[in-house]
């Protein structure tokens, strides 16, 4: 299935399942049941497989705390 770049930037952090069906709908793509969970599936070997090369942005601790304070009562 080919995808442009923008379609999928827009699903990172999407669980499989939901990546899946977000695609498929704004494709208007038909898959079997079957070829649906095969390609979930891929997501979550790709997703354990590619894991270690992702780093946080710079400054990450900083904006984590103060979304914190903000959400304290």
């Amino acid at each position: 299935m080919e995808l442009s770049v923008w379609r999928i930037h827009r699903r990172i952090g999407m669980s499989g399942g939901l990546f899946v069906n977000a695609l498929l709908r704004e494709t208007g793509k038909q898959l079997s049941a079957e070829e649906a969970s095969a390609l979930r599936t891929r997501h979550a070997e790709a997703f354990v497989r590619l894991l270690g090369e992702v780093l946080a942005l710079p400054g990450y601790r900083d904006l984590v705390a103060r979304l914190n304070r903000q959400n304290v009562p």
